[in-house]
């Protein structure tokens, strides 16, 4: 789905999909977002996350609660009765989420969301979202570049590759404070 947005200075266009994943074993259904976009306001040119449906109405409660005053797009309803893995089912809900998105990235507003761009650029669980968001947690996984990314992109649950992410941050900073604590060890040396 394609959206255009223009301005006087220049024409923004994002291209969104929305693809559904069920995966082997798997209780739920994944939906694989993908963004090309040339607006300014996100991070990365081209991006892909997956998010499970509920995490589609946790963002959608976030943005009623941020905006207030402005009518937010509606989800699909949930569907108690169904099968999660009715074909026709998915693919309902499939081409309703991709609208749901595709809404939201039309009306500028919503491009000032951090909870949005998190939740289309980062394969940072729901929880994690809301606490930096909220300004419990700073850490940001927004899919880095580079050899951390390649790595990353080998799992296959987004939840364990924001836990990996964690983890690399949390040795970067173990490292950091073992050489602040060899230097002040070796200062003391110094002075005795």
């Amino acid at each position: 789905m394609v959206l255009e947005v223009s301005s006087n200075e220049s024409i923004c266009q994002s291209f969104i999909k929305v693809e559904s994943r069920i995966e082997p074993y798997a209780s739920y259904v994944n939906y694989e977002i993908s963004i090309e976009t040339n607006d300014p306001s996100f991070t990365f040119e081209e991006s892909t996350t997956r998010r499970r449906y509920s995490e589609f109405r946790t963002l959608r409660t976030m943005l009623v609660k941020q905006f207030r005053h402005i009518s937010i797009p509606e989800l699909p309803p949930k569907a108690p009765f169904k099968s999660t893995f009715d074909m026709d089912f998915v693919e309902q809900r499939r081409t309703k989420l991709e609208e749901f998105l595709a809404k939201l990235l039309s009306k500028k507003i919503f491009l000032s969301s951090r909870a949005l761009h998190l939740f289309l650029q980062s394969s940072c669980p729901m929880t994690e979202i809301k606490d930096i968001v909220s300004g419990k947690s700073s850490h940001v996984d927004v899919n880095w570049p580079g050899i951390v990314n390649e790595s990353v992109s080998q799992l296959k649950d987004e939840t364990e590759k924001c836990l990996l992410m964690k983890k690399v941050m949390a040795l970067v900073l173990l490292l950091l404070l073992h050489v602040q604590l060899t230097l002040i060890l070796h200062l003391i040396a110094k002075d005795y």
